[in-house]
């Protein structure tokens, strides 16, 4: 969780973007905000008009660094595309890795150490599958009216999907 302290000069959706970039270490172009399922893509626009601020409280937005698209190979042996691409690669892992909150790491770690213990006393498969189940029936929800579905991060311009 992280909240972005703004003086009214600063109140457009261009300053948030660079300030939640600056605070996780993402490059601001790469960097997407959404308000009640609306995509905040509009730099010069104010978090007023885009109903992020109402009454001087400021809402909840939702923020993820966008994927980027790497060159599979280079046209030339002597070209360091790929090399760019491995160091833009490692860039965003790191700071994926820093954006997660020390209390889910710790819970990851609790989790590996009674997986563990469950294994040696014979219940691995069983505490595995368990958790597992548990994980999914946990992040079960609700989507609010208007609100991006995860397929909406790979789904730039919002076009819908052919069929039924």
């Amino acid at each position: 969780s992280f909240t972005a302290h703004l003086s009214r000069g600063q109140l457009t959706v261009g300053t948030l973007r660079h300030k939640v970039a600056e605070e996780y270490g993402w490059p601001p172009a790469r960097t997407c905000l959404v308000h009640d399922g609306v995509l905040l893509d509009v730099d010069g626009a104010m978090l007023t008009d885009a109903g992020v601020l109402v009454n001087g409280r400021c809402d909840i937005v939702r923020c993820w660094l966008a994927p980027v698209d790497l060159p599979m190979e280079s046209s030339s042996p002597g070209e360091k595309d790929g090399h760019a691409a491995l160091i833009t690669m490692i860039a965003d892992i790191r700071a994926a890795l820093a954006s997660v909150p020390t209390r889910q790491w710790l819970s990851v770690l609790a989790w590996c150490a009674t997986a563990k213990l469950a294994g040696k006393a014979g219940f691995g498969n069983p505490f595995v599958l368990l958790s597992l189940f548990a994980l999914v029936i946990r992040n079960l929800g609700q989507r609010r009216p208007g609100e991006l579905s995860a397929y909406n991060v790979f789904n730039k311009d919002f076009q819908e999907l052919l069929g039924p």
